[in-house]
């Protein structure tokens, strides 16, 4: 139960100011290890308000509000969500040991919708008091930063399919040795096949993200009451297909029954010695989580 974190949080989806960010610093940590998550979550409050800072330039007034903002933000998420992140990897532990089948995949596909959305409603929440107070000159920056890191976002994409196709099978491979230890060769061209085959999504997903930005834009130009902010903002978080482009909306599915036929596929070709290794890497991963949930 590896690759399915690629699924729900694809790098991509990054328009939005405070997007998942704690979720993924926490989930994320499947793949980089306890490490990156000890670091990543101890700095999310100063990140997070570089991130907002770069896209709005913030006043001194508003750099007040965000900070007290993301403080009161990271306090329950610390307290409240990271147990849940805790509970949600043991129980993806049990079920690893024994292999995985396609209902328990599509399983942890639900719970970390559930996440998310739990998460979006509390960002969303912070963003009602703070973007209210964007003035027209912020809008505008917003507007040219999105614009610049969209070219940057094409750019590393990569110019060609087989371009990008290699790179995600060059991901996924060092994410499989870091959890499963030593691969053989078998199972390197089977993975490195799989991710390959996967439909390259580069048209759509540009398409979603030029569309949510500008309906990012078109929302803060309108000078919606902060109830409005509110909802706008929980839904495009918690479900981010919805009311997106058909052609994005499908590919997500797409994509979605990709990663479990991919996981399925290796998991079936997993050897005891990296059932255990995995295994073991996720409970140091859980023991982390609990210790920083204690603060």
């Amino acid at each position: 139960m590896i690759l399915y974190s690629m699924a729900p949080s694809p790098p991509h989806q990054r328009e939005s100011w405070l997007k998942r960010a704690l979720l993924c610093a926490v989930l994320g940590a499947l793949l980089t290890g306890c490490s990156a998550l000890t670091l990543t979550y101890t700095y999310a409050q100063r990140l997070l308000l570089w991130k907002v800072d770069r896209y709005f330039q913030l006043s001194d007034e508003q750099d007040k509000l965000v900070k007290g903002g993301l403080a009161d933000l990271h306090t329950w998420h610390r307290q409240t969500e990271l147990p849940r992140y805790a509970e949600f990897l043991r129980q993806v532990q049990d079920r690893w040991r024994d292999g995985v089948s396609a209902e328990e995949i599509e399983w942890a596909f639900d719970t970390f919708a559930k996440l998310r959305a739990e998460l979006a409603g509390r960002v969303a929440s912070a963003g009602a008091v703070f973007l209210p107070t964007v003035d027209a000159k912020q809008i505008k920056h917003l507007d040219r930063v999105m614009q610049r890191d969209n070219r940057e976002w094409l750019s590393q994409a990569g110019a060609r399919a087989e371009e990008r196709a290699a790179k995600r099978a060059k991901t996924v491979l060092g994410w499989l040795r870091d959890w499963l230890g030593a691969l053989t060769p078998e199972q390197e061209a089977l993975a490195a096949r799989l991710v390959r085959e996967m439909p390259d999504r580069l048209e759509e997903t540009l398409a979603y993200r030029t569309q949510r930005q500008q309906q990012i834009i078109q929302l803060l130009q309108s000078k919606p009451t902060a109830d409005v902010i509110e909802h706008a903002l929980s839904e495009w978080l918690a479900i981010p297909e919805k009311n997106s482009p058909p052609a994005y909306a499908l590919s997500v599915q797409q994509f979605r029954q990709e990663v479990k036929k991919t996981v399925l596929a290796i998991d079936r070709t997993v050897t005891p010695r990296q059932r255990n290794h995995a295994t073991d890497k996720l409970q140091k991963l859980i023991t982390e989580i609990q210790r920083l949930a204690a603060g």
